[in-house]
């Protein structure tokens, strides 16, 4: 994950915590910097998110991907492009 990536498209995405956690492989901190998603910073994190789920407070996460090359979602182009499909709602 870099954050300071100069490339033209970025794939942002949000959703249950635990959807997307299972997905990253990194975590952004406050300062800007980023490390490694280890076993214990996922647990801490579901930790804190059952914690504010018991004071009935929903959580969402957030989540990034800075380089779509291997995907080959890189060229976007609008609607006729393949991963806008997937976004369309039924």
């Amino acid at each position: 994950m870099d954050p300071t990536y100069s490339g033209s498209n970025v794939l942002y995405v949000k959703g249950a915590p635990e959807g997307i956690l299972e997905r990253c492989s990194h975590i952004l901190l406050p300062d800007g910097t980023s490390e490694p998603l280890t076993p214990e910073s996922r647990k801490a994190i579901q930790d804190k998110v059952f914690e504010l789920a018991e004071q009935a407070l929903r959580t969402l996460a957030l989540a990034a991907r800075f380089d779509l090359k291997d995907f080959d979602l890189h060229d976007y182009t609008g609607p006729s492009h393949k991963g806008h499909a997937l976004l369309s709602d039924p």
